[in-house]
């Protein structure tokens, strides 16, 4: 039997490679923009279900939804060692909230770039061109 491969099935890898894309944005759009613990622990679940996705997707074909994932893998990773590191520094009185903000803002730009451009490329089923890049 065949598997199922109808667009927007989630055993279809144009969709699978949308919905890594998709957890990665909303989980740093998540900390961004909301406040609390409970709101921390669902961006953090939804940042490991982007991982868990994609690490369990990144060698399975087709060739170009492997590199979509692979790309995803590096995307939440550099991005939650960023944020880690920031929060951090910003729980440094006085200067914390200086360094911290404008540096979560640029990691939200990049995390939402890198994912907007790897789901335009997988609307057309390209694959990235250079998946372990840390710019696009």
């Amino acid at each position: 039997r065949q598997p199922d491969r109808r667009q927007g099935s989630l055993k279809d890898p144009h969709a699978q490679a949308n919905l890594v894309q998709g957890l990665a944005i909303a989980t740093y759009a998540e900390f961004y923009f909301t406040f609390g613990q409970l709101f921390d622990l669902i961006a953090m679940a939804l940042g490991f279900a982007a991982l868990i996705i994609a690490a369990s997707k990144r060698n399975d074909p087709p060739s170009w939804a492997a590199t979509h994932h692979e790309f995803t893998l590096r995307t939440v990773a550099i991005a939650g060692a960023i944020w880690i590191v920031t929060a951090g520094v910003g729980a440094i009185p006085l200067i914390g909230g200086i360094v911290a903000f404008p540096v979560k803002v640029a990691l939200l730009g990049w995390v939402g770039l890198r994912s907007g451009f790897a789901i335009l490329r997988a609307r057309d089923r390209a694959p990235m061109p250079r998946p372990r890049s840390f710019f696009l």
